[in-house]
């Protein structure tokens, strides 16, 4: 963790743009569903709580590619182990949220029974 922060060449920025784009586009669609009246905070916890979670994957992916662009690498693996048991939390909820809602009749057309 004693690393020198080096700026990666311009060249090398790829990843780092595109989670920028990436998180920009989520926060975006999500605020405009917000605001169009589509979403809610008065949704169930578990709903709350796989925002909570794939928001910080969001959050997580956008600092990975921000240390490998600052050539931070020592940082950049060892959140990346984090981010191996955060997989696990976005499955587990993904599935209970999907599941849930589909059951409710509040998904997407393309996820109805």
């Amino acid at each position: 963790m004693t690393e020198s922060i080096e700026i990666a060449p311009r060249g090398e920025r790829f990843f780092l743009y595109t989670s920028i784009a990436m998180a920009l586009t989520i926060v975006a669609g999500f605020g405009l569903q917000l605001g169009m009246g589509r979403s809610s905070f008065a949704s169930p916890a578990i709903v709350h709580a796989h925002a909570i979670v794939f928001m910080g994957w969001t959050a997580l992916y956008l600092a990975q590619n921000v240390l490998v662009a600052r050539r931070a690498r020592t940082l950049h693996r060892w959140l990346g182990w984090i981010g191996a048991g955060w997989m696990i939390a976005m499955v587990v909820l993904g599935t209970l949220v999907t599941v849930r809602l589909v059951r409710a009749g509040h998904a997407p057309f393309f996820f109805q029974p």
